[in-house]
């Protein structure tokens, strides 16, 4: 600011004092101002200023009119390249210059008075504007000092309020810190505990993997002499039959029987192990419920008819469809009406289908008029059956494993299970699921029905690979009538007897193979080698037979390449039932 006050006041100097007369004196140029031009020719705009005022300085003495043109030259140069000293300089030496001038003039002019009072006039000014350059310069620094006072103040301010922030977000996060301590413990605490938790459940899973597999593995031992007991049953119960001995074929009779209910259990048994272990699998879609009760009503007519029971079937017309699992639903169904056929031993057992409006649920009903049971045994069916379910049962040979069976398959369907019964008055069981949201009246019958007696096959080449000598008896059994029968021990026996008959150009028209075969062959791997050396017989029905009966096995069959599956115990009529629709299918 003070170089911009001098600076006004050169040019107010300038401006309002009029120059002296200045004689011009012409003179040789010295040696030196030739020296000075020379290198004002060459010089940069930096040195410039500085030869321009060394060529004034010589000028002075010699042609003052050639020093105020320097003077103008160093003037016109911008204020970056010229000190502001020098300027200033030079304004005075063309102030001095002019004032001279202007004095000469006055003596000369008749008009000496006026221009005298103007340049009186010219003085008060500059002088009056000193005087204004000089009060903004006081108050400037008075203003300076006031301003850097209260900005002193303004930083002392500013410092203890963030010397306050400073103070109180430590105490904030101390706080934080005391308060959150027993949550971080707590933390601590629940992520020891995850861990421990996490050990356990791969325990579990681990322990409920070798569950899986064990019961896997006695289902496939056990299924394996069910398939013998049952098969020579079978065998004894036909050959008795033709020698009308009754006593023989009773007991033949009752040793199928057995093996059936042995077969059951364990069907059972291994059911319940796949609900509590989550791997089951379930399709809730909708069917008509008049023939999943027919269906039933067919398989059970013949037990209820030897005992003399009356069995009997009610379905409401019109009845919308049920949301339910058809395969658990007909189980469900079955094991309620055996177990009251083996309650019962006169009388009636029915079977009802009708839909409750207020409640929008198919209600199935299975009534009988035997034994009952008694009040504390109902009372605990019952509570099996409502949401307290599977604690453990006392008494009375428990609730029975198909009775648990039932009430987790009606479970996983979304519905419920209920008993009323008393002791010398029957038992009525009450099944309520889900109704489709669209009525269908026109209910159909099914276009198939389960053969009872499936007819003999006629002359077939059957081909039989079992390892399990008295297996391979009980099929050869079975399918004498049905052609030629040709068995096989393992894998590379079945592949040797196949060779021989290529060469005869002889090929066979069913391939039953046991699926667990001794190593280094298994059915799978026999199959597949089978239909790669001899592409034909890619036309051929491969059917599955195992004692491996856990959930989902025939879709892993069935996804390896079989064309069909049969699981042990087989039965003779499922087993011809299930060639012949091979037969035609690849006849087709």
């Amino acid at each position: 600011m003070l170089k911009t006050a001098l600076v006004i006041l050169t040019w107010c100097s300038i401006v309002f004092i009029p120059g002296f007369p200045v004689t011009n004196i012409l003179a040789q140029e010295t040696t030196k101002i030739s020296q000075l031009k020379t290198q004002l020719e060459t010089a940069d705009a930096t040195e410039k200023a500085h030869l321009l005022k060394l060529l004034s300085d010589e000028y002075e003495n010699i042609d003052k009119q050639k020093q105020i043109d320097y003077a103008k030259q160093i003037l016109d140069m911008p204020d970056s390249l010229v000190n502001p000293r020098l300027k200033s300089k030079m304004y005075k030496l063309l102030a001095e210059y002019y004032e001279t001038e202007q004095s000469d003039k006055t003596i000369k002019s008749p008009s000496n008075s006026k221009e005298n009072t103007i340049n009186y006039l010219s003085l008060t000014v500059f002088i009056i504007s000193l005087i204004v350059m000089s009060a903004v310069i006081v108050w400037y620094r008075v203003a300076s000092k006031k301003y850097k006072v209260q900005l002193k103040d303004i930083e002392d301010r500013a410092e203890k309020v963030y010397q306050e922030k400073y103070e109180a977000q430590n105490a904030i996060e101390k706080k934080l810190e005391t308060e959150l301590q027993p949550l971080k413990e707590d933390l601590s605490k629940l992520v020891t505990k995850e861990t421990e938790y996490k050990k356990t459940l791969k325990n579990l899973e681990e322990a409920n993997y070798l569950k899986n597999a064990f019961l896997s593995n006695i289902s496939h031992e056990i299924r394996t002499s069910l398939n013998g007991i049952s098969g020579f049953a079978d065998i004894l119960e036909t050959e008795l039959a033709l020698l009308a001995d009754e006593n023989l074929y009773s007991h033949a009779q009752k040793i199928q029987q057995s093996g059936n209910k042995l077969e059951n259990l364990l069907s059972n048994i291994i059911e319940i192990s796949k609900i509590e272990a989550n791997v089951i699998e379930k399709e809730i879609k909708e069917y008509d419920l008049g023939e999943i009760i027919r269906f039933v009503e067919t398989t059970n007519t013949f037990k209820a008819n030897e005992k003399g029971i009356v069995f009997k079937s009610k379905i409401e017309q019109n009845l919308p469809k049920v949301l339910a699992d058809s395969e658990k639903l007909k189980r469900v169904l079955n094991e309620l009406i055996d177990n009251a056929l083996k309650n019962t031993y006169k009388g009636f057992v029915t079977i009802a289908g009708s839909f409750d409006e207020q409640i929008n649920k198919i209600k199935i009903e299975v009534k009988d008029t035997g034994v009952g049971f008694p009040d504390d045994y109902a009372k605990l069916i019952n509570k099996a059956f409502g949401s307290e379910a599977d604690e453990v049962e006392k008494s009375y040979q428990g609730i029975g494993i198909g009775l648990k069976l039932c009430k987790k398959f009606i479970n996983l369907m979304d519905g419920s299970i209920s008993m009323e019964t008393a002791e010398g008055k029957g038992s009525i069981f009450t099944i309520l699921l889900a109704a489709a949201a669209t009525q269908d009246s026109s209910i159909t019958k099914a276009t198939e029905a389960t053969l009872i007696n499936a007819p003999e096959l006629g002359l077939l080449d059957i081909f039989i690979v079992e390892d399990d000598r008295m297996n391979r008896m009980v099929l050869e059994k079975m399918l004498k009538k049905s052609g030629s029968i040709t068995t096989a021990v393992d894998g590379e026996d079945a592949l040797n007897i196949i060779k021989k008959h290529q060469k005869k150009k002889h090929q066979f028209h069913v391939m039953l193979f046991d699926v667990n075969l001794p190593g280094p062959w298994d059915g799978i791997r026999l199959m597949k080698e089978i239909r790669r050396l001899y592409p034909e017989y890619r036309r051929v029905p491969f059917i599955a037979q195992t004692a491996y009966a856990m959930s989902g096995d025939k879709d892993r069959f069935l996804d390896e390449g079989f064309d069909d599956y049969i699981a042990k115990p087989i039965i003779k009529n499922e087993l011809l039932t299930l060639i012949e629709k091979q037969i035609i299918k690849f006849a087709n």
